[in-house]
C-alpha cells in the first residue's frame, strides 16, 4: 500500500526535555543503554503484510521497559488484535498512527490472550476470516481486565535533531518507510534508495550512528533475518523516506494506582495494580517457613498480628515469598478479607479491595498474578 505524505496533518510536539544536537552521543542504541536491551524480541509477520502492527506493538513494548525502568519487563502485546476485527481487519497494509491512537484510546490484550496466528494469511485476503485468520471474539475470556494503554501519540517530525532527541529522551519510534526501492550498500551494509518514496513498510527506529550516518532499525521477520542475522537493519540519514513519518508514545501513569515495591537504588521489583494484578520482577515461592532466608537483605515483609512473617518481597530481585497459597479472583469465590485480622490489604481508587494477605500468609488477588512480568 503506497500512502502520500500530503494526507497526514503534522502536530509537531515539542520535547520538554530535549538536548542540542551537538550534546547527544554520536552513536546510540536502545539495544545497549546502561548495557542493558531495553527493546523487546524481534516477532515475524509471516506473509500478512502487518508490519505496521509490529511497528506500533514494538515501541509500546519498549516505553514501558523505560518507563518502569525495567529493560527485562519485556511485555508481549498482540498484534493480532490490531489485524484483527479489533481494530482493522486487514492484512493488506495498515499505518502504525492509527493503530498507536487505538492502543491509547481502546488499549490493547497480551499474546497469550490473544495470539498471532496471521503469519499465513496471505496480503490478498484469502485467509480464515476473509482478511485475517482471527476474529475479535477470540480473545481470551477476561481480556477486558488484561488490557494495556499508553498516554499519548506523538507526531515527532522530520528532521534529525527532533528524530534524535525523542529516541534518546522518550523512547523508540514507529516509522514509515520505502522498502521497494531500496538495497542495501554492499560495503556499509546501510540501506539506501534509489528513488522514493512508496512507504510500504513500518518498522521501529531504535536509534543512530553518526560517523557512518544510519538509523539502527528493527524489522519484524523474525530474530535471524537480515543482513546481521538479528532482526535489525541500518538505513541511511534521509534515506528511503523513513524520517518522513515518525510516531512515538509516551507513559504518563499506565496502570493507576500503583502500589511499588522498591529496593534500595529505587529500582522498582514489584507492585500492585488497581485491578489487583501484582507484577513481580522475581518469581513467586509458596508456602515457605522460615520466610526469611536472608535477614541482611533489604526486604519487604508482611507480618501478622504476632510479629511473625507471612510474607516477603525480596526487593534485591523481587522474589516473593509467601508462608500460605496463592488465591486469585477476590470477591468471586474467595472471602472477603476479616476486620478482625491484621491484613495487609491493597485497595484501588473506589475504596475497594483488590488484594491482600492474611494472617496465614494466604494471598488473595482479584487480579493476576504477573512473574518477570508476563502472563
Amino acid at each position: 500500500m503506497v500512502r502520500s505524505k500530503a494526507v497526514i496533518t503534522f502536530c509537531i510536539v515539542a520535547i520538554t526535555s530535549s538536548i542540542t544536537l551537538a550534546d547527544l552521543p554520536t552513536h546510540f542504541d536502545w539495544r545497549d543503554v546502561d548495557g542493558e536491551n531495553w527493546m523487546t524480541g524481534v516477532r515475524a509477520q509471516g506473509v500478512c503484510y502487518s508490519c505496521w502492527a509490529f511497528a506500533a506493538v514494538g515501541t509500546v513494548e519498549a516505553q514501558f521497559n523505560i518507563f518502569f525502568d525495567w529493560p527485562d519487563y519485556d511485555i508481549d502485546l498482540s498484534e493480532e488484535e490490531l489485524v484483527s476485527d479489533c481494530f482493522y481487519y486487514n492484512c493488506q497494509g495498515g499505518w502504525p498512527d492509527p493503530a498507536l491512537e487505538y492502543i491509547r484510546n481502546s488499549g490493547i490484550t497480551d499474546e497469550s490472550c490473544f495470539p498471532y496466528v496471521d503469519a499465513t494469511c496471505p496480503g490478498g485476503c484469502g485467509c480464515a476470516h476473509g482478511c485475517s485468520n482471527a476474529e475479535c471474539p477470540d480473545r481470551c475470556a477476561d481480556w477486558d481486565i488484561r488490557l494495556w494503554k499508553i498516554d499519548g501519540v506523538d507526531d515527532v517530525g522530520s528532521t534529525v535533531e527532533e528524530i534524535k532527541n525523542y529516541i534518546y529522551n522518550v523512547g523508540p519510534l514507529a516509522v514509515y518507510m520505502d522498502w521497494y526501492h531500496g538495497e542495501y550498500d554492499q560495503e556499509t551494509g546501510i540501506r539506501k534508495c534509489n528513488q522514493c518514496c512508496s512507504y510500504d513498510h513500518c518498522v521501529v527506529l531504535v536509534g543512530w550512528d553518526d560517523p557512518e550516518g544510519y538509523w539502527i532499525c528493527k524489522n519484524s521477520d523474525g530474530n535471524d533475518w537480515g543482513p546481521e542475522s538479528n532482526g535489525y537493519f541500518k538505513v541511511g540519514f534521509g534515506e528511503c523516506g523513513v524520517q518522513d513519518f515518525a510516531f512515538g508514545v509516551t507513559l504518563a501513569n499506565p496502570d493507576i494506582d500503583k502500589f511499588r515495591i522498591e529496593n534500595s537504588l529505587g529500582e522498582t521489583v514489584a507492585w500492585f495494580g488497581d485491578l489487583g494484578t501484582i507484577v513481580l520482577k522475581g518469581v513467586l515461592t509458596t508456602e515457605v517457613d522460615p520466610l526469611n532466608e536472608d535477614p541482611e537483605t533489604d526486604e519487604f515483609r508482611v507480618q501478622d498480628s504476632s510479629g511473625d512473617d507471612v510474607a516477603i518481597i525480596d526487593t534485591t530481585n523481587g522474589n516473593m515469598r509467601i508462608k500460605g497459597a496463592l488465591n486469585e479472583k477476590l470477591g468471586a469465590s474467595i472471602p472477603a478479607p476479616s476486620e478482625e485480622s491484621s491484613d495487609f490489604i491493597i485497595k484501588n481508587s473506589n475504596d475497594e479491595v483488590v488484594s491482600y494477605i492474611d494472617d496465614s500468609g494466604n494471598l488473595y488477588l482479584k487480579g493476576k498474578l504477573y512473574q518477570n512480568p508476563n502472563p
